[in-house]
């Protein structure tokens, strides 16, 4: 594996991998609050019983799905004549 090809791997896991973090966690947050208001949990029930499962379940989401519209917004790319000039050099 040349260093092209690692960059470009590195790069696809990077940006999948912190998109899967903000989507996860923002959307796990948003439902947690909405039950701590909603029901008035407990801080520690809605953490393990709530946020958790919730956050790994939209990753595996994410993870699943995400990767299509980030190839046609062209953030993820598996073809090296789509990187910038530093990599074509």
């Amino acid at each position: 594996m040349n260093w092209k090809k690692l960059y470009m791997l590195l790069n696809n896991v990077l940006i999948l991998s912190c998109n899967c973090v903000l989507v996860g966690g923002s959307l796990a947050t948003l439902v947690t609050g909405i039950c701590r208001t909603a029901f008035e949990l407990d801080d520690r029930y809605v953490m393990y019983w709530l946020w958790f499962p919730i956050m790994i379940l939209s990753s595996i989401w994410v993870i699943a799905y995400l990767p299509q519209p980030l190839r046609k917004m062209g953030m993820l790319s598996d073809n090296l004549d789509s990187y910038g000039p530093w990599i074509k050099k």
